[in-house]
């Protein structure tokens, strides 16, 4: 049983963690059957084609205009290569740095797409429990095929020289990290962003690969094996002069919030464990609204965290106030003039994009709203960046135009490169 619950930990946590109406597609909700949204209106039920209209009037234009996208081109093997497993999807920029090093990156989602056997085998295991009740998902039964996948895995990936995931925690990824290490094949968590928090989960693999120097520093204290925390940077770090000047104006303000899914917490030691209160989530938005109209401001974006859900909190927010942000990310961080939010990757992204992002972290005894204990360099440690938090401090930022130092891009992010990663 321990080992039942060892690989599916993440996924039963969410029987407890996730669950209220705030929560995009909580477990609770789906597993019960009993939740039914709230109808929504003809342009809310629209908006989900609104990117994608855009991108077709756009692509549509470029037809007629004669304009050519510029493709590239398949990479071409001619003779004997090594080929890693690779969960998530690269870039042409990170598919192109492995060939350099004669290495072909297969995409699990394409195996899957393609048909291969071991990975749709896997795949319908997992979604098989699904929609299980706890109880039954704990049946002792259900997991005797597990040992069969473990063989077939390895039969499928012995000729691989490497795996690369960006998480550890759920159960398709345990499964082929434990396939890999039993064929002694290394194995790799590409970290995805900047962490709000450094968990020591993350040790399953055989290395963690991260933006930056800081941040390895970060998983360095909490105990990680200084050999093991490799620095391979991003493919979407732009070189910005540090002489640049940030847009800071309140013209186009985004203001982004925080996730208070219960389940991105269950990692941490029992004895300092915080269950987020959701009610939190809309505190911290009238808080930003509050300052915002002390300086005559009279509408701004909001982008959710794409973890809560936009219809639960539209019935509590000020919709006179607040539009929803749906463009892309970087879209929309281009088209603002100031960013405010919590501990978030998109403080980096905000940077590479040029405009000024305003760490908000109202909280007490070193912890946000959401429960979470604040990390660097969004707890005030960094000499680099001022953080607000409350709202006179925010005022205050506001009121002096602060702007972020562009240099400390370079502390947290670097140029991708696999130099440093034994292959």
């Amino acid at each position: 049983m321990s080992r039942i619950i060892e690989y599916f930990k993440m996924e039963l946590d969410w029987y407890f963690y996730d669950y209220g109406k705030n929560v995009n597609g909580d477990t609770e909700s789906r597993i019960s059957f009993l939740y039914e949204p709230p109808k929504p209106t003809l342009k809310e039920r629209m908006r989900p084609y609104y990117r994608p209209l855009r991108r077709l009037l756009y692509t549509a234009f470029r037809y007629f205009k004669g304009c050519n996208d510029v493709k590239t081109a398949p990479i071409i093997f001619d003779g004997p290569h090594k080929k890693v497993l690779s969960y998530e999807y690269h870039s042409d920029q990170v598919r192109l740095k492995f060939a350099e090093k004669n290495i072909e990156v297969v995409f699990w989602g394409d195996l899957l797409k393609n048909g291969n056997r071991v990975a749709k085998q896997v795949r319908e295991f997992q979604d098989s429990l699904a929609n299980l009740p706890f109880n039954d998902r704990l049946q002792k039964g259900r997991y005797k095929v597990i040992d069969e996948l473990i063989q077939l895995c390895q039969d499928e990936f012995r000729e691989y020289s490497g795996l690369f995931t960006m998480v550890d925690a759920y159960f398709e990824q345990k499964l082929l990290i434990d396939v890999f290490k039993s064929l002694h094949i290394p194995t790799y968590v590409f970290l995805h962003g900047l962490p709000g928090i450094y968990l020591t989960e993350n040790k399953r693999a055989d290395y963690l690969l991260v933006w930056g120097e800081k941040i390895r520093d970060g998983f360095v204290h909490v105990g990680f094996d200084p050999q093991k925390v490799l620095v391979t940077g991003n493919t979407e770090y732009l070189s910005i002069p540090h002489s640049t000047t940030l847009r800071n104006s309140l013209d186009d303000i985004l203001v982004l919030t925080t996730s208070t899914v219960h389940s991105q917490m269950h990692g941490w030691d029992w004895k300092s464990f915080r269950i987020s209160d959701r009610s939190l989530l809309i505190t911290y938005i009238y808080s930003v609204e509050k300052v915002l109209k002390s300086f005559g401001v009279k509408k701004a974006r909001l982008r959710p965290h794409p973890m809560n859900n936009y219809y639960w909190l539209k019935r509590f927010i000020d919709n006179d106030f607040y539009e929803l942000d749906y463009l892309g990310l970087n879209e929309s961080l281009q088209k603002a003039t100031l960013a405010i939010g919590p501990t978030s990757s998109t403080f980096l992204q905000a940077l590479m994009m040029g405009v000024t992002y305003l760490i908000y972290e109202p909280g007490s005894e070193g912890y946000n709203l959401a429960g979470g204990q604040l990390v660097p360099p969004f707890d005030g440690s960094d000499p680099k960046l001022q953080v607000a938090f409350n709202e006179e401090d925010l005022i205050n930022l506001i009121k002096i135009h602060y702007t972020n130092d562009v240099s400390i891009l370079d502390d947290y992010i670097v140029p991708f490169t696999l130099d440093n990663v034994p292959l």
